[in-house]
């Protein structure tokens, strides 16, 4: 009884006597005034369903008597009282005002028999009463005559991340209510596939397939609500490729995720009303079973990064918003902001040149990334006419770019092993990307005698990501055997020979020429 008591207090604030054991004093004020507690500064106005003459058993007594009591000014009586009867068995012997607010009497701590009525009479307003005014925290109606009043937002005045209050219900006398309203948030995460963590930004090769997450809280008063819908709107960018067969539906209570099934929710990927890339929309929450004011809604889908990916820059944003439920009394809906989640991309670019840095064709290149501990082939390039290498949609992480086969006459390059690493801020929201640097294995910018890497964060399409120039160098050239060198040495021998036989035949001669004198 408590906690009903706490509940009727905290969401209606009605105070209804008709009778006292002490001595009855008439409350001689002509006006009243409601202040309202109004920090979200809505729009109110006031609507009289009862009328009567106001009382109570003391000056200082805050214990009203609202008696000789008719219909007030504010409502249609008998449009009113028809719809009681139907609607709610309690009522359908009333004739009278008087005899309505005899059943309310007697059903003061009644919490949902309260929030019925005021419904119904929420159906058949007329005029209303009183000059609303605003300010500060605070809000007032004022000008009010002795009665029973529906206090409510005023039709169109709630808009976008905010919900209608449910009709409280309060008799006049200088009264202060604190009406009451909440709203449900939504969040977006990306999973980092080199740690498995949900966050905000990711890095990922294009071809792969990106998990998200979409998590939904509820509305502190969605039970009061005759039915809440509930739906998420998600945007991909054109980077992306929507796997609708990944969809999947959780409830999360604590640390206990439960599956939902797909008959409480549809998906919609075509025709949406926004433009988004999908929905996922829950009619009505209350058809859940285990659902609670603290329950989360959780989706879980792949979408896959594709050739339109943005390379660094300002990456690939996804975001999402929620439609939902904003007023108890009604059945229009609201939404919260958009939440986004960024994704990045990388590109390598090798620029092949010989030492005086002219471009040099006949090369190819293959990259390799660490995974698992073993290099896993990203991109193989063969040699054609091309001096510059594209490797289009790289992962952060650890490379090894290897010159499968080099110029003719060049010799090719030392394996070059390099680590991309990127920063990004933290706040504001959304995360950015802020630098990018080529690592060695110590975590320092690396450099090769061949060359070095080179980044922009924000490429255009003759500016690219990461380049590095790989410079190839002559082979040297030696001598042979059987080439012209040889023929040379041997005409040389030939010459020396004939040279050493003539210079033997003139000795010869001379000394046959001694012996003959």
């Amino acid at each position: 009884m408590r906690n009903m008591k706490k509940i009727f207090a905290l969401f209606l604030s009605i105070i209804f006597i008709l009778s006292s054991s002490g001595t009855i004093l008439a409350v001689e004020n002509d006006t009243y005034t409601i202040t309202i507690v109004n920090p979200s500064k809505h729009t109110y106005e006031a609507y009289q369903v009862f009328s009567g003459r106001l009382e109570t058993t003391s000056r200082d007594s805050q214990n009203f008597v609202l008696s000789d009591i008719q219909w007030g000014a504010g409502v249609n009586s008998k449009e009113l009282l028809d719809d009681l009867k139907v609607q709610e068995t309690r009522f359908s012997k009333c004739k009278s005002a008087a005899e309505v607010s005899k059943v309310l009497s007697e059903e003061n701590n009644n919490t949902q028999l309260i929030k019925k009525f005021a419904k119904i009479a929420g159906k058949h307003l007329t005029q209303k009463s009183g000059t609303f005014s605003m300010g500060g925290g605070n809000s007032t109606i004022s000008g009010l005559s002795a009665g029973y009043y529906l206090v409510k937002d005023q039709e169109d005045s709630v808009q976008g991340y905010d919900a209608y209050t449910e009709f409280v219900l309060k008799v006049v006398a200088n009264a202060t209510v604190t009406p009451k309203s909440s709203v449900p948030s939504v969040s977006k995460k990306v999973q980092e596939n080199s740690n498995s963590a949900w966050q905000k930004v990711a890095d990922y090769a294009i071809g792969s397939s990106v998990p998200f997450q979409l998590i939904g809280t509820l509305s502190s008063h969605w039970k009061d609500y005759e039915s809440y819908s509930y739906v998420f709107h998600d945007t991909l960018s054109k980077g992306f490729t929507f796997q609708s067969d990944t969809i999947k539906v959780f409830m999360k209570n604590g640390e206990t995720k439960t599956v939902i099934n797909p008959s409480n929710y549809t998906v919609t990927s075509t025709a949406v009303s926004d433009q988004c890339s999908f929905e996922v929309r829950f009619n009505n929450l209350k058809l859940i079973d285990g659902l609670e004011n603290n329950s989360q809604i959780i989706v879980e889908y792949d979408a896959t990064l594709n050739e339109q990916a943005i390379i660094a820059g300002d990456g690939n944003p996804n975001e999402v918003y929620l439609e939902f439920s904003n007023n108890p009394n009604g059945i229009q809906t609201g939404q919260t902001p958009k939440d986004q989640v960024v994704v990045y991309t990388y590109e390598l670019v090798v620029n092949k040149t010989d030492e005086k840095k002219q471009e040099l064709p006949g090369a190819a290149f293959s990259l390799f990334q660490m995974k698992n501990n073993k290099w896993e082939s990203v991109k193989t390039i063969e040699a054609g006419d091309s001096t510059k290498f594209h490797f289009k949609g790289l992962d952060i992480g650890k490379y090894k770019l290897v010159e499968t086969k080099a110029p003719a006459g060049y010799n090719k390059i030392e394996d070059i092993i390099f680590t991309i690493h990127a920063d990004y801020n933290k706040e504001p929201l959304p995360s950015t990307l802020t630098n990018i640097s080529i690592q060695d294995e110590q975590g320092t910018t690396i450099s090769h005698e061949n060359g070095m890497f080179q980044v922009n964060i924000k490429p255009t399409l003759n500016n690219h990501n990461i380049v590095t120039t790989i410079i190839n160098k002559k082979g040297a050239t030696l001598p042979e055997t059987g080439g012209r060198g040889t023929q040379m040495i041997y005409v040389a021998g030939g010459i020396l020979i004939a040279v050493s036989l003539i210079g033997f035949a003139v000795k010869r001669k001379q000394k046959n020429r001694k012996k003959e004198d």
